[in-house]
This record gives C-alpha cells, structure tokens and sequence, in this order.
C-alpha cells in the first residue's frame, strides 16, 4: 500500500510504494504538503501496477497535477525551454556564467539533435549520459562535470515550474578527476625567468612590465590586475601603498599592501593617473578584458611574450584531424604561474601558510578554519620578504635595472 515518508535532510515527502515487480520503491514527490504527497504517492502505485508507459504515467502525472494545482504539467519544446530560461536568468548571475549556460545549451541541443524540438519532458537519462560520456572523451572528465553542473540547474528549473517530474541528472554520480601528468603541473618561475619574463615584457609594453611586476608582488590573477583601478589604491605611509579591491573570480573583498616605490613608479612610467583618480591603471588590457569578460586574449598576449623570452616554446598551430575539439595539454607556465612564485617563495622564506593564503586571496573549506583576517602589515612583512628573495624584481624597484 502506497504511503510516504520524510527523509533527513530533505524538505519534500518521499512516495513509498510496490513496484510491478513487487519491490519496495521510493520516489521524491516534490511536495511539502502532506495530503497532496499521499495523492502523488497513490498515483506512483497505480501507474506502476498497472505497468504503464511513459506516455501514460505522464497523463496520470496530468490527472493528479490538475486536480491538485488545477493546471497540468506544462509541456515546452526543449530548444525553446533553454533559451527562455537562459534568457530569464540574465541579471541574476555572471556574464561568465551566462555564456558557460550558452555554451552548454548549444552542445546539448546538438547532441540531441532532431530531439532537441521535442518536449524537455522527454530528455532522458541515456541522453544525458551519452552527452557527458561525448564530453569527457572530448575534453577531460573535470569538464564533462561542470557540463552536467550546469544542464542540473536547468532540470531544477523545470521542476519547479512542473514542466518535469523526474531530473535525470540527480542521478548521475560525478566522473572521478583525472590527475594531471607532472610535465603538466603548472610550476613557478625561476628568478633568472623572471629576469627575462620582465625584459621580453618591457619590449611590448610599460603595462605588461607592471602587471607582472604586481602579479609578483601580490599573487593575483590576471584578471583582477587587468581591471587595477587606480580609486582603488591610497597610500598609507611614507612606505605602503593599499590596493582595496573585490576578486572577480570568487567574490572577496581583498586589502593587498603595495610597495610605495612601486606604485609611484607606476604612476610615473604609465602615466594618465595616480592613487585615487577615476581611470584604470592599465587601460589597454582592460578594454581587451572588458571585451570579452575574459583573460583569453591577455593570456595569449602573455604567451607570445614568455616565448619571446625564451621561456615557453611556440605553440603548433598545425592542423589536427580532431581540430579544436580535442583536448590541449596544458602549459607549466603562464600568469597563474606568478600565484605559484609568490606562495613557494614565501613558504620557503618560512612565512605562515595564513598569511600567504590571505596575501593571494586563497579561497578553500580547508584554510576557512585557519585563519579569519591577517593584519595588513603582516602582510606587508611576508611582501618584503619576496623583495629580498626575489632580486630582479627588488633592483628594478630600486630603479637599478
């Protein structure tokens, strides 16, 4: 007989019910209303001893949606249910976001193919894991992941405004994580790299030379460097300069110390602007973020200048027959690798890991417990201690290069 249940942890009834091969079955009914459960659960129970088809089972959902909401389960073309909801979440998350959603959309409706002008009801599991199996030989088992991250929230979507009664990808248990090859890892910089990273910069640019000279001091990502503002950065003392600002990746509010030295030659060689005046800091790389909310130009900017230094080997341009569908080795060295630097160096310097995740901006389950705020000074002490261990970067500071 058809009962239900609460499970910990959940919010919504659980329908408990036999099965057509007399098997013990429960199924979330997406109800927190007791009575309308119960009826959800009586219509399970029926619909399986009855063995019905899909078609059937749907029209029997139909019957109790009806008589419980006095509307039926709404029925969506599953390209049109994508875009509608791709287009009504616009304004509630990141422009990064927005076109992540895209992306997937466009795959898994081609995918799908001639189903993709189907009702999304129809979308089923075998399709789903198809599509990931598809993505993980293509790329990587880490990618295939965030893809069925991102079709969930559409599944969770259509729950809720009952255009489904079942979501397939709750189902699926995430592809374990390939471990990157070490000739893979991402490593630092070796000083005399850094010495010809900072060279090869200055031959394309005053704004490529500082960015660099600031992802060393500080260990942020290219990104946040990219979009610097100069209203941002004040100056505390005859010594230190602050940079107060949000990271675009993760959210967190950042107080990162600036050498003064720094920072006034930076006022001095890029010109157009100083602590606390309304302009960016590098308005070049800036416009080419803002361009596509993205690193991937700076990046490939970045690139041609570690070549030029002889630090990276020039990329093979030469056509694959799996052309840019199959998955690139990554590179061990790249504007992430100054994040690196910082972090080896200081904790070889033997400075706290707090203080050197707090410098970065580090952001994990496991360092929320270790430390709640480091003193700005602190922080300005573990900067001093790249200066000394990193002696390119301090005799360009001292003006002596």
């Amino acid at each position: 007989m058809a009962s239900i249940r609460l499970k910990s942890g959940s919010k919504f009834y659980f329908a408990c019910f036999r099965g057509a091969d007399g098997s013990r079955m429960q199924v979330s009914t997406k109800e927190t209303n007791r009575n309308r459960a119960m009826r959800v659960s009586i219509a399970l129970e029926e619909a399986t001893r009855q063995r019905m088809s899909k078609v059937a089972l749907l029209e029997s959902y139909n019957r109790v949606s009806e008589d419980l909401y006095a509307v039926p389960l709404r029925v969506e073309n599953t390209r049109a249910f994508f875009e509608t909801t791709i287009s009504q979440r616009k304004g509630e998350i990141a422009e990064t976001s927005v076109r992540r959603y895209q992306q997937v959309t466009k795959e898994f409706l081609a995918h799908l193919g001639r189903a993709a002008e189907a009702p999304f009801r129809d979308v089923t599991f075998e399709q789903v894991v198809a599509f990931r199996a598809a993505v993980a030989e293509r790329t990587s088992n880490s990618n295939a992941n965030t893809y069925v991250k991102c079709l969930r929230s559409f599944f969770t979507r259509a729950l809720e405004a009952r255009v489904i009664t079942d979501d397939p990808t709750k189902r699926l248990k995430p592809l374990s994580k390939e471990k990157r090859p070490a000739s893979e890892k991402r490593r630092p910089f070796t000083e005399d790299e850094i010495v010809r990273l900072l060279k090869a910069a200055d031959q394309v640019s005053e704004e490529w030379k500082w960015m660099i000279v600031v992802g060393i001091l500080t260990g942020q990502r290219l990104g946040d460097i990219a979009v610097m503002h100069w209203s941002n950065i004040e100056y505390a003392s005859a010594d230190l300069a602050v940079w107060k600002f949000i990271t675009l990746k993760i959210g967190r509010d950042m107080v990162v110390p600036l050498p003064r030295a720094v920072v006034e030659q930076m006022v001095k060689k890029l010109g157009g602007g100083a602590p606390g005046s309304a302009v960016q800091v590098f308005p070049e790389a800036f416009c080419r973020y803002q361009a596509a909310k993205r690193t991937n130009a700076l990046s490939n900017q970045l690139t041609k200048i570690m070549v030029a230094a002889g630090i990276q080997a020039p990329r093979d341009h030469k056509a694959h027959k799996e052309g840019r569908n199959r998955s690139r080795a990554s590179s061990r060295t790249g504007f992430h690798s100054l994040r690196h630097t910082v972090t080896s160096t200081l904790s070889a310097a033997g400075e706290t890991r707090a203080v050197v995740m707090d410098l970065v901006g580090h952001k994990s389950a496991e360092m929320s417990g270790v430390y709640t705020h480091v003193e700005l000074m602190q922080k300005a002490a573990a900067q001093a201690k790249l200066l000394a261990a990193i002696r390119p970067l301090a005799a360009m500071i001292g003006g002596r290069t």
